[in-house]
């Protein structure tokens, strides 16, 4: 019984230490409290955006958590896991990371960044396709029209004025 219950007390203050070492963090508390979470172990999640730039043994991708992007250094072990980056045509993997974050990166030209030490997949991103609005295909149509009409007559006031 003693055992046990020092176990679970072990594991509650591993747990609490673990909370102190690295936080959860909006891209907004991030560049607010740059200063105070440089060199900190943070948790950052968000949608990758853009592409994933692989430079040799590291890629560089961007997460958009809702309010802004942020750069994240990530192994490229780790990139692989990655199949689908935000655009027009496809919303990207929605991905958790946990890692270091740099208000200024000595590394990577002084610019804030996240060192990303571990990546999960929560939900991977999908191609979105677009329904033609019948609205708009009317409108074309009515216009196309017109033009044609237009057309007809220059050519038409054209042939006469020749005469």
């Amino acid at each position: 019984m003693k055992r046990r219950l020092g176990f679970c007390l072990a594991a509650v203050v591993i747990f609490l230490a673990m909370g102190r070492l690295c936080q959860a963090a909006s891209s907004q508390e991030l560049i607010a409290e740059a200063k105070l979470f440089d060199g900190a172990h943070v948790l950052y999640g968000g949608e990758v955006i853009g592409e994933v730039l692989r430079r040799g043994d590291h890629a560089w991708i961007n997460v958009y958590d809702g309010d802004n992007a942020i750069g994240v250094w990530v192994p490229a072990v780790l990139a692989e896991k990655i199949e689908h980056a935000g655009s027009y045509k496809c919303s990207g993997d929605r991905i958790r990371l946990h890692g270091i974050f740099h208000r200024a990166c000595p590394e990577h030209g002084g610019g804030l960044d996240i060192h990303a030490q571990d990546l999960l997949v929560v939900e991977p991103g999908q191609q979105i396709i677009e329904d033609l609005d019948d609205r708009k295909i009317l409108v074309l149509a009515v216009l196309l029209g017109v033009l044609i009409c237009l057309l007809m007559v220059r050519i038409f006031l054209k042939k006469r004025a020749r005469k």
